[in-house]
């Protein structure tokens, strides 16, 4: 490999988003997904052993099942049929010496992600996690070349934001009170019957239109009541999901449809919460 990931980065425009001084961000992920299996457990161990001056600690998982995206009709389930005695080839984790930076691959996926595992730990941009990934897929890239796999073939691409919202004076304290960071999911009761609930979850799905054919992808969004350890403080995880075919075959083209998915995340986050948590989070624009 003649160059390395910093050498690949490059600087995208972006237009103007929702900004906060404290976003409540505890983890950033993105990944893609391949159009057919192009990897076994010998070459994830071997990728491992190329990256280990960056990923020292590994981990494994079980597989990922590859969720694709459509539109105009009930999505069909996809079913696997292991035929071999052997077991699936497992999802391998390689993480940075801090854990807060994680790479992943399995048979058809590769991904990257941040996560916050101390409270002194800052989000990078997301142009800062775009940019990482951007440059370990291409190094990826070349490691399948190398090996004689052949090019990607991307057929969806996914960005998450995991939030962490802990209570807050004057705004929530319980989780009973669900509606006061998301307000449409205040109750409307047509009668006086029904104390306030124990508790509420919150879900919804967003399709994204395109100025020509067809949708570019989904938004998800759910918040779960959960509680911080070890005190048992009531806390909210609020998941943003962008999941969308690639808007090109290049890289180019995956770049483009992460760079949508990440601003439909900022600005749904932003239109689902509360202006009183927003002057919790110091929103800046």
């Amino acid at each position: 490999m003649t160059d390395t990931c910093e050498s690949r980065k490059t600087k995208r425009g972006n237009k103007p988003l929702p900004e906060f001084a404290k976003p409540p961000v505890v983890e950033v992920a993105v990944s893609v997904q391949f159009d057919a299996p192009i990897l076994d457990g010998t070459l994830i161990a071997l990728r491992w052993g190329q990256v280990r001056d960056r990923f020292p600690l590994r981990e494994e998982a079980a597989p990922l099942t590859p969720t694709i995206e459509t539109f105009g009709g009930p999505q069909e389930p996809r079913i696997e049929i292991q035929f071999s005695g052997t077991s699936p080839t497992q999802r391998l984790l390689m993480l940075s010496n801090s854990k807060t930076k994680l790479l992943q691959i399995q048979k058809d996926l590769f991904g990257y992600s941040w996560r916050k595992l101390q409270p002194q730990h800052e989000c990078p941009r997301y142009e800062k996690i775009r940019n990482d990934f951007e440059c370990e897929l291409a190094d990826f890239q070349e490691f399948l070349s190398a090996e004689g796999r052949g090019d990607l073939s991307p057929v969806q691409c996914e960005v998450t934001y995991v939030n962490v919202i802990l209570p807050e004076e004057d705004v929530w304290s319980s989780h009973s009170e669900l509606g006061r960071v998301i307000p449409s999911a205040a109750p409307r009761l047509t009668e006086g019957f029904l104390p306030p609930s124990e508790q509420t979850r919150y879900a919804s799905q967003y399709v994204i239109p395109s100025e020509g054919d067809g949708p570019q992808g989904r938004l998800y969004v759910s918040v779960e009541p959960t509680h911080h350890m070890p005190d048992k403080t009531p806390m909210y995880l609020m998941k943003l999901t962008f999941r969308g075919a690639p808007q090109g075959d290049d890289t180019d083209g995956l770049i483009k449809a992460m760079n949508l998915g990440h601003e439909w995340i900022v600005q749904g986050f932003a239109t689902l919460t509360s202006n009183e948590m927003h002057r919790v989070w110091r929103r800046t624009n």
